[in-house]
């Protein structure tokens, strides 16, 4: 339930910022007058550049003169995010009143048109797809809210609302907010993944990274929104950025932390997760101490973007070739439906272009039909359409997968033919860990009312009987169980039940897989099937025992009486 309702408020506050990004992408550019400032005091900044013939140019400002806008609130955001068609009030090194007019600007992202918006849609997309399909995940979950941050922090400041006090609060609040939980997130995810449960040392890191972002993010609304001094403003100023570049070190010293502690059979995942969310994060910390030690700087603040735009596709590269989270199923009926989509809307198009080309002089009637003819041979062939995209997007994107699959369903046909139980339950065993790639796997066979290992490699094969609770779910409704759902006694996380002639004959029995990930749909599929050929061979093999016997009895003079 808790599950549920975290997955439900994530996609909606996802949903909500992919609202805004469309609303942002309407509004006009902030108007900057042609002047490159850095801010100094209480309503002063220097001014480090000017473009040329630019309204500050034409109002003769240059670079090195310091301007004064006012220091209370309602000054400075009407000259920090000015309306178009507002007027400034200036005064240029505290003797000469200037007054500009903020110019009518096109939408954001004129100069780089869709790129920012595209990847901070590359942001939210993935931090959905993992909401979506992995809202238990005590590691994912962080991540999420992560990437969610970081999507609305990229180019959020670009823009002005219809109040300049609303770009204040949006704008400057609410990037400083992002930035806090965002990479204190980024924290907590190094110190959960990839089990989701965090040791004591980057657990504590984690906490202090959070600590020193509520710190930065309380001083900075007191330096924008509270009555200050310049000795204040100035002293302030240093304190914040001071705490958002040891967030990033506390980052760092998580993401470090996490990779030493934790187990060695998870350092491989670690690594690759590690490095990208490590790269990703350089940018908008050298980016902020820039900021800190000389000012806007465009030519840093564009390049430092570029390791932040990699990071949701690295990551997405990194869970489709290591499986770092199961969204491979996801993606892959993603990619089917699309295909799908594509071939229909594709032979519509086509159609609707030769009906236009060569009967152009047909009746409208024959149009139609053409039309309706179309449509019903679509409809009867969609499953085969369906069935070949998703026979090719199993093949070529997730080949290893599908190989995988492919070979448990063989042996699955080919347990039939196995004459030898012993062979049979090796092989059985063997196939589920090569190809499933788990830690364990082992069948129970039915002795009584007690279902005892036949064969297994986990460290312990308990006796369960009849009325243990995953052996009763199987019985009553015929359906593979999660072990660690029901309180069984049973060993690993998956059973599936071995049906003959109406009795539960076996259970095959699979442990956790090697990379700790969730069993996909397709595969769950797969090794049902496995369970159920291997149970029916099982019994055949039992079957043509007792015919062996009888036979030898016969044989012998023994009859079918003393049989």
């Amino acid at each position: 339930m808790k599950s549920a309702v975290w997955r439900a408020s994530a996609l909606l506050c996802i949903a909500l910022a992919i609202a805004f990004i469309g609303y942002q992408l309407t509004l006009p550019e902030r108007d900057d007058f042609g002047l490159t400032v850095r801010p100094i005091a209480t309503g002063r900044v220097l001014v480090t550049a000017v473009d040329p013939h630019s309204p500050a140019a034409l109002a003769g400002i240059r670079a090195g003169d310091s301007i004064w806008y006012g220091n209370t609130l309602l000054e400075s955001a009407a000259a920090l995010f000015p309306t178009p068609g507002s007027r400034v009030p200036l005064l240029v090194n505290g003797t000469r009143a200037v007054t500009l007019t903020a110019r009518s600007t096109p939408a954001v992202y004129k100069d780089f048109p869709w790129i920012a918006a595209a990847i901070r849609l590359a942001f939210l997309l993935v931090a959905a797809l993992l909401a979506w399909r992995r809202p238990e995940d005590r590691a994912a979950r962080p991540l999420v809210v992560f990437l969610a941050c970081y999507g609305l922090l990229i180019s959020l400041a670009n823009g002005v609302m219809p109040v300049p006090l609303l770009s204040v609060a949006v704008f400057v609040m609410g990037q400083s907010a992002l930035f806090a939980i965002g990479t204190a997130a980024a924290a907590f995810f190094a110190a959960r993944f990839p089990s989701g449960v965090a040791r004591a040392a980057p657990q504590a890191l984690a906490r202090v990274a959070l600590a020193l972002g509520v710190l930065a993010l309380a001083l900075e609304v007191g330096a924008t929104w509270l009555p200050r001094t310049p000795a204040l403003i100035s002293n302030l100023t240093a304190v914040v950025f001071t705490a958002w570049i040891l967030i990033g070190l506390v980052v760092a010293a998580t993401l470090v932390t996490a990779y030493v502690q934790g187990a060695p059979s998870e350092r491989q995942r670690r690594r690759w997760v590690f490095l990208i969310v490590g790269v990703g994060l350089c940018g908008p910390l050298i980016d902020v101490a820039t900021l800190a030690l000389f000012g806007y700087n465009v030519i840093v603040d564009q390049l430092m973007l570029l390791p932040l735009a990699l990071l949701p596709f690295g990551l997405a590269y990194v869970i489709l070739r290591h499986r770092v989270i199961d969204v491979g199923f996801v993606i892959n009926r993603a990619v089917v439906y699309t295909g799908v989509s594509v071939i229909v809307v594709g032979v519509f198009v086509v159609v609707e272009t030769l009906l236009a080309k060569y009967v152009q002089n047909a009746s409208h009637v024959t149009s139609t039909a053409v039309e309706l003819a179309v449509a019903l041979g679509l409809g009867f062939s969609i499953r085969y359409v369906h069935a070949r995209v998703d026979h090719f997007v199993d093949t070529v994107i997730f080949r290893e997968r599908h190989l995988g699959e492919a070979a448990i369903r063989e042996f699955a046909q080919d347990a039939s033919y196995i004459t030898d139980d012993s062979v049979l339950l090796a092989r059985c065993i063997t196939v589920v860990e090569r190809h499933a790639k788990t830690r364990g796997a082992g069948v129970w066979i039915a002795e009584g009312a007690e279902y005892r290992a036949a064969g297994s490699t986990f460290s312990t094969a308990p006796v369960v009987d009849e009325n243990d609770p995953a052996v009763v779910a199987m019985r009553a409704r015929r359906v593979s169980v999660h072990v660690r759902d029901c309180d069984s006694a049973l060993p690993g996380v998956l059973a599936f039940p071995m049906i003959v002639r109406g009795e539960l004959l076996g259970i095959l029995v699979c442990g956790a897989k090697i990379d700790d990930e969730t069993y996909a749909p397709d595969e769950q599929d797969a090794l049902a099937s496995l369970a159920a050929g291997v149970g029916h061979a099982l019994d055949s093999i039992e079957v043509r025992e007792l015919r062996r016997r009888l036979e030898a009895l016969t044989a012998t003079g023994g009859g079918r009486a003393a049989f």
